[in-house]
């Protein structure tokens, strides 16, 4: 059986992306879905990023170190070309071909349907965000029982989780990019949605669910949530609140029927998941237009 082998990286978003987009190559192909839960995050010195998905439920081996030699090999590469042929620019287009073993993802990250279609030859090693659901549309019921994130332990978070079975819940993810040197680089547009905007779609699912509750998601108390403008008070699921755990935070924002969401990869699988695991609901997903891939947001989805 061929070996789909996936380096993960980045925050908890972006690694259920990678984690996805691989489960569907493998799915596709029936191939064995290996993860490198090391490489990507042993040089990531910046923002001191781990590996997030042993706490979830995934049907995936840890790679072992001569499984991950291959894309070590191809990085010492890349740094010696860069070296002798100095200048040389990296082309959006994809490094996938018949019978290659790479599937490194183009540098405009839009989806390519080539990363389905072309058949394994071996095994293969991918690389790359992979930041839209038509890589994984095709197993989606497997993947949401493989990410459905464990039931909190800390009484705060299983107390508001009860809270949101009797009252609908609007999930409002809010990502600053407070750590970036430039915010709006991870922006198709340059820059950030503006909270007016935000407010312009809370106002929409307001319309659809006068009695939600009202549930602010943050890396932080940040001074620019207080121009949100919710219909009851809302409640902050940030760090000063004590929601610290990612996972945790995941959990609460499956367990909201509507969403409103900035450009995050961690939010858009908070909306994805909610609706994954309650299809029978009516959910509002709006997401904001622009996340770096244009295929990110689902057609389904409203986009402000």
């Amino acid at each position: 059986m061929a070996k789909v082998v996936t380096m993960l990286s980045g925050g908890l978003g972006n690694q259920l992306f990678q984690y996805a987009a691989a489960r569907g190559l493998a799915e596709r192909h029936g191939a064995e879905l290996v993860v490198d839960s090391w490489s990507g995050f042993v040089r990531d010195m910046e923002y001191r990023r781990s590996y997030e998905l042993d706490r979830l439920p995934i049907d995936a081996r840890l790679a072992s170190p001569i499984e991950r030699l291959p894309f070590w090999t191809r990085r010492l590469r890349a740094a010696f070309r860069k070296r002798l042929l100095p200048g040389s620019a990296a082309t959006g287009a994809p490094s996938f071909k018949p019978g290659h073993r790479f599937r490194v993802e183009a540098t405009d990250r839009a989806h390519d349907a080539g990363f389905l279609s072309q058949p394994l030859r071996g095994d293969v090693w991918v690389s790359g965000y992979w930041q839209s659901p038509l890589y994984f549309d095709h197993c989606a019921d497997r993947l949401a029982a493989e990410l459905t994130p464990p039931t909190p332990t800390r009484l705060p978070a299983i107390e508001l989780g009860q809270r949101l079975r009797h009252n609908p819940g609007v999930a409002i993810g809010i990502r600053l990019y407070e750590e970036a040197r430039n915010p709006g680089a991870h922006s198709s547009t340059g820059r950030l949605k503006a909270m007016a905007e935000i407010n312009g779609a809370i106002e929409m699912i307001h319309a659809r669910a006068p009695d939600a509750t009202y549930l602010i998601f943050c890396s932080h108390r940040a001074p620019e949530l207080a121009q949100l403008k919710t219909p009851s008070a809302p409640v902050f699921v940030t760090g000063e609140e004590g929601f610290a755990d990612a996972l945790e935070s995941l959990w609460l924002m499956t367990r909201c029927r509507h969403h409103v969401i900035t450009n995050s990869s961690f939010y858009w699988w908070g909306a994805w998941l909610a609706e994954a695991l309650s299809p029978a609901e009516d959910h509002v997903i709006a997401a904001a237009a622009n996340f770096i891939n244009a295929d990110t947001v689902p057609t389904r989805w409203r986009r402000f």
